[in-house]
């Protein structure tokens, strides 16, 4: 393979091949599997091929790793280029323990239907680095043994990876819990405006992971199929569901209201501004609102307000 074509198969930031990519206006357009799609300048494209060809990118390999889950969990496509690719990989989003085996068994549970085998050779390891927020693939490695242990998975461990491999019962009752919800799994219904993305980064989903949880947002999840049906199973998965009713969306209402009648716990946020017409568009005043002012107010009354509710549950 030649060095044009060798670049165009291969992902300039965690380097898997094959990828799909196209050039336009020096720019690179890359749909990784282990990094997701995402567009990245002709030039940081060009350096960074350059450099790791010269051996040069050792001691930046834990960076890239970064870049490569700040790409993957990011909102929306990113461009990435010379003058915010460290920005990037300087803070890529952090996941609870708990939170990095769930996803992991997620990643695992698509892979095959129940009593399905499938194999995980450790070459294919790297991909769920940033799909799970690992720091390396030993880091990989000792989630699956885990799952292992756990009983949620069933396999041979061989020289090459991971046989004969299958999801076990407990861990199909995992994915799919009938009561409770998935522990550590909070889901988020709020307004999707551009506006409101603040609230969401800085505030409710940075306030669950203080408290070691998984906040879930369904436009920023991976599924397919419509939309509805998805909101409804992540409800039905989530332990816990966070419902900010800044912009009095409809949909806030009915996923909350649904999320109460399974026996979720419901956590109700508004901004301060929008509090008193709440009672025009719903009359919720019988549930305590959390209101908030900026994100890092919101932030810390989401995870005062979670930590108060887990300490009272402690079978949850």
């Amino acid at each position: 393979m030649d060095s044009d074509n060798a670049q165009r198969a291969t992902c300039p930031v965690c380097q898997w091949t094959p990828v799909d990519s196209d050039w336009f206006d020096n720019k690179k357009n890359v749909t990784c599997p282990a990094c997701g799609p995402f567009v990245i300048s002709g030039s940081l494209n060009q350096w960074l091929w350059t450099e790791r060809n010269a051996g040069r990118l050792e001691d930046r390999r834990a960076l890239l790793t970064n870049l490569s889950t700040a790409i993957r969990h990011a909102p929306t496509e990113p461009y990435v280029t010379f003058e915010n690719w460290e920005g990037l990989a300087a803070a890529p989003p952090r996941f609870s323990m708990a939170a990095k085996v769930m996803r992991l068994l997620e990643a695992v549970g698509g892979m095959a239907t129940p009593g399905q085998r499938f194999s995980i050779p450790d070459a294919n390891l790297p991909l769920f680095v940033p799909r799970i927020g690992a720091a390396d693939v030993t880091e990989v490695r000792f989630l699956l043994r885990h799952l292992l242990d756990r009983g949620l998975i069933e396999g041979t461990r061989t020289q090459d990876g991971l046989s004969g491999a299958t999801v076990t019962v407990a861990g199909w009752e995992r994915l799919e819990p009938v009561a409770g919800g998935v522990p550590g799994r909070v889901f988020v219904a709020m307004w999707f405006d551009r506006s409101m993305d603040p609230a969401f980064d800085d505030g409710i989903r940075k306030g669950i992971e203080d408290c070691g949880l998984d906040p879930r947002r369904v436009d920023r999840l991976e599924f397919a199929g419509k939309i509805c049906d998805q909101i409804l199973a992540e409800i039905r998965a989530a332990e816990i569901i966070v419902a900010d009713f800044t912009g009095f969306r409809t949909g806030v209402f009915f996923e909350a209201g649904f999320a109460l009648a399974l026996g979720r716990t419901v956590v109700f946020t508004c901004r301060q501004d929008d509090a008193a017409n709440l009672a025009q568009h719903f009359d919720t005043r019988q549930y305590p609102h959390l209101l908030w002012c900026d994100p890092a107010d919101l932030r810390d009354k989401v995870a005062t307000r979670i930590r108060a509710l887990r300490a009272v549950q402690p079978s949850i």
